[in-house]
Parts: structure tokens; sequence; C-alpha cells
């Protein structure tokens, strides 16, 4: 029996500043989430706007889905970032 572990983070961000942060973490992020000891997969998203489908973006709003080897990997990272 596997012992991975999921999970996923949302962030929400309001200022601008943020928010244009957030959107160039899409991009320049990869290389220190590929570092990250005992995770297998990870998986940066956005998100749209209102309910349903929607083709434009909602530029305050993010994710971060994570495959772990382990629990404790996954406990080890959240407790340090």
């Amino acid at each position: 029996m596997s012992k991975q572990i999921t999970t996923i983070s949302f962030f929400k961000f309001s200022s601008k500043y943020d928010k244009t942060w957030a959107f160039f973490m899409m991009l320049f992020a990869h290389n220190s989430l590929s570092k990250i000891k005992g995770m297998s997969f990870y998986r940066l998203m956005g998100s749209g706007k209102g309910k349903g489908f929607n083709p434009f973006p909602d530029w305050s709003v993010y994710s971060l889905l994570q495959v772990w080897d382990s629990k404790e990997a996954a406990n080890d990272f959240f407790n340090s970032s």
C-alpha cells in the first residue's frame, strides 16, 4: 500500500502588487518547487471568475497541488514554509 498523500493549498491575494507577484510565481516558482524533499509531483493552478465555467482568470486566487512521499514529508514542508 502506498503511503503517498496529496495536499492542495489555496492562496488569495488582494493588493495589485501581490497579484502581480503571484502571477509571476506561476513561471518562476518551478525551480524552487522542483527541489522540495519528499515531494514527487506538484502543479500550480490559477482559477476562473464567478460560478461555473468562465474563460477569464481571477487574478487573485491561485492553488498549489502537491503529492508527497509520506505524511511526514508534507508536515516537514508545511511546518518550515
